[in-house]
Protein backbone atom coordinates (compact mmCIF):
# COMPACT_ATOMS: atom_id res chain seq x y z
CA UNK A 1 0.00 0.00 0.00
CA UNK A 2 2.86 2.35 0.83
CA UNK A 3 4.58 1.52 -2.47
CA UNK A 4 1.43 2.49 -4.36
CA UNK A 5 1.35 5.83 -2.58
CA UNK A 6 5.08 6.33 -3.18
CA UNK A 7 4.52 6.07 -6.93
CA UNK A 8 2.35 9.20 -7.01
CA UNK A 9 4.18 11.60 -9.36
CA UNK A 10 3.02 14.90 -7.82
CA UNK A 11 5.90 16.36 -5.87
CA UNK A 12 3.71 18.31 -3.45
CA UNK A 13 2.27 15.08 -2.07
CA UNK A 14 4.74 14.19 0.66
CA UNK A 15 4.90 10.92 2.55
CA UNK A 16 6.08 10.81 6.16
CA UNK A 17 9.34 9.05 6.97
CA UNK A 18 7.41 6.11 8.38
CA UNK A 19 3.97 4.71 9.09
CA UNK A 20 3.29 3.16 12.49
CA UNK A 21 0.72 0.70 13.70
CA UNK A 22 -1.31 1.98 16.62
CA UNK A 23 0.28 1.15 19.97
CA UNK A 24 3.89 0.86 18.76
CA UNK A 25 4.87 4.32 19.91
CA UNK A 26 3.89 6.74 22.63
CA UNK A 27 0.74 8.75 22.08
CA UNK A 28 1.38 12.24 20.77
CA UNK A 29 0.28 14.60 18.01
CA UNK A 30 2.42 12.62 15.57
CA UNK A 31 0.61 9.34 16.40
CA UNK A 32 -2.89 10.60 15.65
CA UNK A 33 -2.92 8.86 12.25
CA UNK A 34 -1.30 5.58 13.30
CA UNK A 35 -3.16 2.77 11.57
CA UNK A 36 -5.07 -0.19 13.01
CA UNK A 37 -5.68 -3.58 11.43
CA UNK A 38 -9.19 -4.46 12.62
CA UNK A 39 -10.03 -8.18 12.45
CA UNK A 40 -7.29 -8.67 9.87
CA UNK A 41 -8.94 -6.26 7.43
CA UNK A 42 -6.43 -4.04 5.59
CA UNK A 43 -9.15 -1.81 4.20
CA UNK A 44 -9.17 0.19 7.44
CA UNK A 45 -5.46 1.03 7.08
CA UNK A 46 -5.85 3.32 4.08
CA UNK A 47 -7.68 6.19 5.89
CA UNK A 48 -4.80 6.46 8.38
CA UNK A 49 -2.20 6.43 5.59
CA UNK A 50 -4.11 9.09 3.72
CA UNK A 51 -4.44 11.19 6.87
CA UNK A 52 -0.68 11.07 7.50
CA UNK A 53 0.05 12.17 3.94
CA UNK A 54 -2.47 15.01 4.07
CA UNK A 55 -0.98 16.21 7.34
CA UNK A 56 2.50 16.55 5.80
CA UNK A 57 1.37 17.71 2.36
CA UNK A 58 -1.18 20.42 3.10
CA UNK A 59 0.03 23.83 4.30
CA UNK A 60 -1.17 24.98 7.67
CA UNK A 61 -4.40 26.94 7.56
CA UNK A 62 -4.18 30.65 8.03
CA UNK A 63 -6.62 32.07 10.54
CA UNK A 64 -7.18 35.06 8.28
CA UNK A 65 -8.80 32.93 5.55
CA UNK A 66 -12.17 34.04 4.33
CA UNK A 67 -14.85 31.73 5.86
CA UNK A 68 -16.53 31.58 2.45
CA UNK A 69 -13.58 29.55 1.14
CA UNK A 70 -13.64 26.97 3.94
CA UNK A 71 -16.46 24.96 2.33
CA UNK A 72 -14.50 24.67 -0.93
CA UNK A 73 -11.42 23.67 1.05
CA UNK A 74 -13.37 20.95 2.87
CA UNK A 75 -14.72 19.51 -0.40
CA UNK A 76 -11.29 19.51 -2.00
CA UNK A 77 -9.68 17.90 1.05
CA UNK A 78 -12.32 15.15 1.09
CA UNK A 79 -11.72 14.42 -2.59
CA UNK A 80 -7.97 14.17 -2.06
CA UNK A 81 -8.31 11.90 0.98
CA UNK A 82 -10.74 9.62 -0.86
CA UNK A 83 -8.43 9.42 -3.87
CA UNK A 84 -5.44 8.59 -1.66
CA UNK A 85 -7.40 5.83 0.07
CA UNK A 86 -8.39 4.19 -3.21
CA UNK A 87 -4.85 4.58 -4.50
CA UNK A 88 -3.50 2.80 -1.41
CA UNK A 89 -6.02 -0.05 -1.51
CA UNK A 90 -5.53 -0.80 -5.19
CA UNK A 91 -7.03 -4.17 -6.10
CA UNK A 92 -7.43 -5.30 -2.48
CA UNK A 93 -10.85 -6.74 -1.73
CA UNK A 94 -12.98 -5.12 0.97
CA UNK A 95 -13.34 -8.21 3.14
CA UNK A 96 -16.27 -7.99 5.56
CA UNK A 97 -17.56 -4.68 4.17
CA UNK A 98 -20.89 -4.74 2.37
CA UNK A 99 -23.57 -2.28 1.43
CA UNK A 100 -26.88 -1.82 3.19
CA UNK A 101 -27.94 -0.64 6.63
CA UNK A 102 -26.28 -1.82 9.89
CA UNK A 103 -27.01 -5.47 10.57
CA UNK A 104 -27.47 -6.26 6.88
CA UNK A 105 -24.86 -9.04 6.84
CA UNK A 106 -26.31 -10.70 9.96
CA UNK A 107 -29.80 -10.35 8.53
CA UNK A 108 -28.77 -12.14 5.33
CA UNK A 109 -27.69 -15.14 7.39
CA UNK A 110 -30.91 -15.12 9.44
CA UNK A 111 -33.92 -14.36 7.26
CA UNK A 112 -35.35 -16.69 4.67
CA UNK A 113 -33.97 -16.73 1.09
CA UNK A 114 -37.42 -15.77 -0.23
CA UNK A 115 -37.42 -12.63 1.90
CA UNK A 116 -33.92 -11.71 0.70
CA UNK A 117 -34.96 -12.14 -2.95
CA UNK A 118 -37.99 -9.93 -2.35
CA UNK A 119 -35.80 -7.31 -0.65
CA UNK A 120 -33.37 -7.29 -3.59
CA UNK A 121 -36.28 -7.00 -6.00
CA UNK A 122 -37.56 -3.99 -4.08
CA UNK A 123 -34.13 -2.35 -4.25
CA UNK A 124 -33.80 -2.97 -8.00
CA UNK A 125 -37.28 -1.66 -8.71
CA UNK A 126 -36.80 1.44 -6.52
CA UNK A 127 -39.86 0.57 -4.43
CA UNK A 128 -41.25 2.69 -1.64
CA UNK A 129 -39.20 3.42 1.47
CA UNK A 130 -41.94 2.10 3.73
CA UNK A 131 -41.79 -1.39 2.19
CA UNK A 132 -38.02 -1.48 2.49
CA UNK A 133 -38.12 -0.35 6.12
CA UNK A 134 -40.69 -3.05 6.85
CA UNK A 135 -38.42 -5.78 5.51
CA UNK A 136 -35.39 -4.41 7.33
CA UNK A 137 -37.40 -4.41 10.56
CA UNK A 138 -38.37 -8.02 9.85
CA UNK A 139 -34.71 -8.91 9.52
CA UNK A 140 -33.88 -7.05 12.74
CA UNK A 141 -36.63 -8.95 14.60
CA UNK A 142 -35.30 -12.24 13.21
CA UNK A 143 -31.84 -11.35 14.58
CA UNK A 144 -33.42 -10.51 17.95
CA UNK A 145 -35.10 -13.93 18.04
CA UNK A 146 -31.78 -15.57 17.23
CA UNK A 147 -29.90 -13.78 20.03
CA UNK A 148 -32.60 -14.63 22.60
CA UNK A 149 -32.56 -18.37 21.90
CA UNK A 150 -36.23 -18.81 21.12
CA UNK A 151 -35.74 -22.56 20.76
CA UNK A 152 -35.06 -22.86 24.50
CA UNK A 153 -38.30 -21.00 25.20
CA UNK A 154 -40.30 -23.35 22.97
CA UNK A 155 -38.70 -26.40 24.58
CA UNK A 156 -39.66 -25.07 28.01
CA UNK A 157 -43.25 -24.54 26.88
CA UNK A 158 -43.36 -28.08 25.49
CA UNK A 159 -42.11 -29.56 28.77
CA UNK A 160 -44.73 -27.58 30.71
CA UNK A 161 -47.47 -28.89 28.42
CA UNK A 162 -46.24 -32.46 28.95
CA UNK A 163 -46.26 -31.91 32.72
CA UNK A 164 -49.82 -30.62 32.52
CA UNK A 165 -50.90 -33.66 30.50
CA UNK A 166 -49.39 -36.27 32.81
CA UNK A 167 -49.43 -34.62 36.24
CA UNK A 168 -51.97 -31.81 35.95
CA UNK A 169 -54.73 -33.76 37.72
CA UNK A 170 -52.53 -34.55 40.74
CA UNK A 171 -53.70 -32.98 44.00
CA UNK A 172 -51.21 -31.21 46.27
CA UNK A 173 -52.01 -31.11 49.99
CA UNK A 174 -50.73 -27.68 51.08
CA UNK A 175 -51.12 -25.81 54.39
CA UNK A 176 -53.25 -22.66 54.54
CA UNK A 177 -54.63 -20.34 57.19
CA UNK A 178 -57.86 -22.40 57.15
CA UNK A 179 -56.07 -25.77 57.32
CA UNK A 180 -54.87 -28.24 54.72
CA UNK A 181 -56.21 -27.57 51.21
CA UNK A 182 -56.00 -29.67 48.07
CA UNK A 183 -54.56 -27.67 45.17
CA UNK A 184 -54.46 -29.18 41.67
CA UNK A 185 -50.96 -29.25 40.24
CA UNK A 186 -52.14 -27.71 36.96
CA UNK A 187 -53.07 -24.52 38.84
CA UNK A 188 -49.36 -23.74 39.36
CA UNK A 189 -48.20 -24.56 35.81
CA UNK A 190 -49.03 -21.10 34.35
CA UNK A 191 -46.28 -19.63 36.54
CA UNK A 192 -43.84 -21.59 34.38
CA UNK A 193 -45.25 -20.14 31.15
CA UNK A 194 -45.05 -16.58 32.48
CA UNK A 195 -41.53 -16.95 33.89
CA UNK A 196 -40.20 -18.50 30.69
CA UNK A 197 -41.83 -15.89 28.45
CA UNK A 198 -40.42 -12.90 30.34
CA UNK A 199 -37.14 -14.56 31.27
CA UNK A 200 -36.37 -15.05 27.58
CA UNK A 201 -35.92 -11.26 27.31
CA UNK A 202 -32.47 -11.87 28.79
CA UNK A 203 -30.22 -12.43 25.80
CA UNK A 204 -26.57 -12.74 24.88
CA UNK A 205 -26.34 -8.95 24.37
CA UNK A 206 -28.24 -7.92 27.49
CA UNK A 207 -25.90 -5.02 28.39
CA UNK A 208 -26.11 -3.61 24.87
CA UNK A 209 -29.89 -3.92 24.83
CA UNK A 210 -30.23 -1.85 28.00
CA UNK A 211 -29.21 1.30 26.13
CA UNK A 212 -31.72 4.04 25.28
CA UNK A 213 -32.60 3.13 21.72
CA UNK A 214 -36.02 3.53 20.17
CA UNK A 215 -35.34 0.70 17.72
CA UNK A 216 -34.30 -1.71 20.47
CA UNK A 217 -37.27 -0.77 22.66
CA UNK A 218 -39.64 -1.31 19.74
CA UNK A 219 -38.11 -4.71 18.92
CA UNK A 220 -38.17 -5.71 22.59
CA UNK A 221 -41.84 -4.74 22.86
CA UNK A 222 -42.78 -6.78 19.80
CA UNK A 223 -40.87 -9.75 21.20
CA UNK A 224 -42.53 -9.34 24.60
CA UNK A 225 -45.95 -9.15 22.99
CA UNK A 226 -45.22 -12.30 20.98
CA UNK A 227 -43.94 -14.40 23.89
CA UNK A 228 -46.65 -13.21 26.32
CA UNK A 229 -49.39 -13.97 23.80
CA UNK A 230 -47.85 -17.36 23.13
CA UNK A 231 -47.73 -18.12 26.87
CA UNK A 232 -51.41 -17.25 27.35
CA UNK A 233 -52.40 -19.21 24.24
CA UNK A 234 -50.43 -22.33 25.20
CA UNK A 235 -51.80 -22.23 28.77
CA UNK A 236 -55.38 -21.97 27.51
CA UNK A 237 -55.10 -24.59 24.77
CA UNK A 238 -53.38 -27.14 27.00
CA UNK A 239 -56.04 -26.83 29.71
CA UNK A 240 -58.85 -26.93 27.15
CA UNK A 241 -57.34 -30.12 25.77
CA UNK A 242 -56.53 -31.89 29.05
CA UNK A 243 -59.20 -30.43 31.37
CA UNK A 244 -62.17 -28.19 30.47
CA UNK A 245 -62.94 -24.81 28.79
CA UNK A 246 -63.59 -23.21 32.19
CA UNK A 247 -60.19 -24.37 33.42
CA UNK A 248 -58.70 -22.96 30.22
CA UNK A 249 -60.06 -19.51 31.09
CA UNK A 250 -58.72 -19.89 34.61
CA UNK A 251 -55.24 -20.83 33.31
CA UNK A 252 -55.20 -17.92 30.86
CA UNK A 253 -56.18 -15.49 33.62
CA UNK A 254 -53.51 -16.89 35.96
CA UNK A 255 -50.91 -16.52 33.21
CA UNK A 256 -51.85 -12.87 32.65
CA UNK A 257 -51.44 -12.04 36.34
CA UNK A 258 -48.14 -13.86 36.64
CA UNK A 259 -46.91 -12.17 33.45
CA UNK A 260 -47.39 -8.81 35.16
CA UNK A 261 -45.46 -9.97 38.22
CA UNK A 262 -42.72 -11.44 36.00
CA UNK A 263 -42.29 -8.15 34.12
CA UNK A 264 -42.12 -6.26 37.42
CA UNK A 265 -39.57 -8.75 38.76
CA UNK A 266 -37.47 -8.41 35.60
CA UNK A 267 -37.44 -4.62 35.84
CA UNK A 268 -36.54 -4.66 39.55
CA UNK A 269 -33.66 -7.09 39.09
CA UNK A 270 -32.88 -8.54 35.65
CA UNK A 271 -34.92 -10.38 33.06
CA UNK A 272 -33.10 -13.56 34.03
CA UNK A 273 -34.64 -13.26 37.54
CA UNK A 274 -38.17 -12.58 36.34
CA UNK A 275 -39.34 -15.80 38.04
CA UNK A 276 -38.84 -14.43 41.58
CA UNK A 277 -42.10 -12.53 42.18
CA UNK A 278 -44.35 -15.09 40.41
CA UNK A 279 -42.82 -17.92 42.43
CA UNK A 280 -42.93 -16.02 45.73
CA UNK A 281 -46.59 -15.13 45.14
CA UNK A 282 -47.59 -18.81 45.29
CA UNK A 283 -47.26 -18.90 49.08
CA UNK A 284 -49.66 -16.04 49.97
CA UNK A 285 -52.10 -17.23 47.29
CA UNK A 286 -52.24 -20.71 48.80
CA UNK A 287 -51.94 -19.80 52.48
CA UNK A 288 -54.20 -16.75 52.63
CA UNK A 289 -56.33 -17.28 49.53
CA UNK A 290 -58.51 -20.05 50.97
CA UNK A 291 -61.15 -19.68 53.66
CA UNK A 292 -63.23 -22.19 55.60
CA UNK A 293 -64.96 -25.00 53.71
CA UNK A 294 -62.74 -24.50 50.66
CA UNK A 295 -63.90 -20.95 49.95
CA UNK A 296 -61.51 -19.01 47.66
CA UNK A 297 -61.21 -15.26 48.19
CA UNK A 298 -61.93 -12.93 45.28
CA UNK A 299 -58.34 -11.68 44.96
CA UNK A 300 -56.90 -15.14 44.27
CA UNK A 301 -56.89 -14.80 40.50
CA UNK A 302 -55.37 -18.28 40.09
CA UNK A 303 -58.09 -20.34 41.83
CA UNK A 304 -61.39 -18.54 41.31
CA UNK A 305 -63.73 -19.84 38.55
CA UNK A 306 -62.73 -18.82 35.05
CA UNK A 307 -65.73 -16.51 34.60
CA UNK A 308 -65.23 -14.55 37.86
CA UNK A 309 -65.00 -10.82 36.93
CA UNK A 310 -63.23 -9.69 40.12
CA UNK A 311 -60.37 -12.13 39.56
CA UNK A 312 -60.05 -10.96 35.97
CA UNK A 313 -59.77 -7.40 37.26
CA UNK A 314 -56.93 -8.42 39.61
CA UNK A 315 -55.07 -10.25 36.83
CA UNK A 316 -55.40 -7.36 34.39
CA UNK A 317 -54.37 -4.92 37.13
CA UNK A 318 -51.17 -6.89 37.75
CA UNK A 319 -50.48 -6.94 34.03
CA UNK A 320 -50.96 -3.16 33.92
CA UNK A 321 -48.50 -2.72 36.81
CA UNK A 322 -45.94 -4.80 34.95
CA UNK A 323 -46.48 -2.78 31.77
CA UNK A 324 -45.92 0.49 33.62
CA UNK A 325 -42.77 -0.96 35.23
CA UNK A 326 -41.42 -1.85 31.81
CA UNK A 327 -42.22 1.62 30.48
CA UNK A 328 -40.37 3.27 33.39
CA UNK A 329 -36.89 2.88 31.96
CA UNK A 330 -33.99 4.68 33.71
CA UNK A 331 -33.99 7.50 31.15
CA UNK A 332 -37.76 7.98 31.42
CA UNK A 333 -37.49 8.11 35.22
CA UNK A 334 -34.77 10.74 34.85
CA UNK A 335 -36.98 12.73 32.48
CA UNK A 336 -39.90 12.60 34.91
CA UNK A 337 -37.67 13.74 37.79
CA UNK A 338 -36.31 16.60 35.70
CA UNK A 339 -39.81 17.74 34.76
CA UNK A 340 -40.93 17.65 38.41
CA UNK A 341 -37.97 19.75 39.50
CA UNK A 342 -39.00 22.45 37.05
Amino acid sequence: MVHRLDEIPQSWIKEPTGFYESGLRARSAASENDFEILEGNMWFVSPSLAGSIMRDSMPKRCEAWDPKHLESLSHATLELVTWLEYRANGPNRREGIYGGPPGWTLMKSTVSPALMRHLKRIGSNNASRSSERLLVRSGTFACYLRVHQTRVLLIGFALAVIASAFFGAARLALPSAAGIVDVPFRREIPVVYASLAIGSLHGQMNTFESMASRSLRSTEFRYLLLTASLAVLVAGLSEALFSSPLMALQAMRATLGWLGLAILSGRLWTWRLSWILPTVSIFPLVYYGHGPSGYVFWWDWTSRPGDDPASWGVALGLLAIGSVARWLTPWRILAVRSSLRR
